[in-house]
């Protein structure tokens, strides 16, 4: 009997716990969907109303911004947008148009400049061909055949790339076929680079003058030899198809000379002859 009294009481607990729980869920939802509900029997409500009355849903009209964005926020006025004041307009004189289309008539117009003569094959040829160089010993060494330490011995006056090298019938037209070169020999001391068993070297230095006639190259230096100097100089075999003597020529592509006091000198560079060696035996390592 008391067993069965227990179990009673129990299930009444129960259901108070699960109607607290439905309770508390009805509260909740009613707050998060709105305010309060209004009850019927309140002062100024009608009998007649009976029950919970539904709240009325509040409706937010964007109001448009300066730029034309919705703010979301009611009750304000949009803000209208910044004015732009334009410059006032510069009024074009009377004329202008015409002149400008008279000049430009004016342009169209004149006449064709007639065509620079044509220079006859006996007009001297002057030639003179301006670069800019810098020194580099792995591009010179790259560039080169052989590298030789030497001695000048002979400069041959100058000559053109004619196979006599005597003046071509008509040096004027191609100029990059026929120009003039001084032949130079040098003596070899010793091999730096592309070992010969020739013992002196025949050598194409571009330019020289003529008569009238003359080609010089920028910088003069790299192509000037003079008598008796010491030189190291990187030669390539551009020119070899010009034989001298029955002896093809080498192409100067770099030259130092060096002074009493032991340095290699050229357009650029001052530097002691050691340096310059360790340089070219730097550059030839694997």
């Amino acid at each position: 009997m008391r067993a069965s009294q227990r179990k009673h009481r129990i299930g009444k607990v129960v259901d108070i716990v699960l109607l607290v729980a439905v309770l508390l869920t009805l509260g909740t939802a009613l707050v998060l969907l709105g305010p309060p509900a209004q009850r019927v029997g309140q002062r100024g409500s009608s009998p007649a109303a009976v029950g919970v009355v539904s709240p009325t849903p509040t409706i937010i009209v964007p109001t448009p911004t300066a730029f034309g964005a919705p703010t979301g926020t009611p009750g304000l006025d949009p803000t209208p947008p910044p004015s732009v004041v334009l410059p006032p307009m510069t009024p074009v004189p009377p004329g202008t148009g015409t002149e400008l289309q008279q000049k430009l008539q004016e342009l169209q117009n004149r006449p064709t400049p007639p065509p620079l003569p044509t220079p006859a094959p006996s007009d001297p040829v002057n030639v003179q061909i301006m670069g800019a160089r810098k020194s580099n010993t792995g591009i010179s060494n790259h560039e080169s055949t052989v590298i030789v330490i030497g001695t000048v011995t002979q400069v041959l006056p100058p000559r053109w790339t004619t196979r006599d090298g005597q003046r071509p019938a008509n040096p004027q037209v191609p100029r990059i076929e026929h120009n003039i070169y001084t032949p130079v020999l040098v003596d070899v001391e010793q091999y730096l680079k592309g070992e010969r068993p020739q013992k002196q070297l025949q050598l194409f230095a571009f330019g020289g003058k003529i008569g009238q006639d003359s080609f010089t190259m920028e910088p003069t230096s790299l192509y000037q030899f003079h008598r008796g100097e010491r030189v190291v100089i990187f030669l390539n075999e551009q020119f070899q198809h010009l034989v001298l003597n029955g002896r093809p020529l080498w192409n100067v592509s770099e030259h130092y000379t060096i002074t009493p006091d032991n340095h290699a000198v050229n357009y650029d560079r001052n530097i002691p002859v050691a340096q310059l060696l360790s340089e070219i035996h730097q550059v030839q390592q694997p």
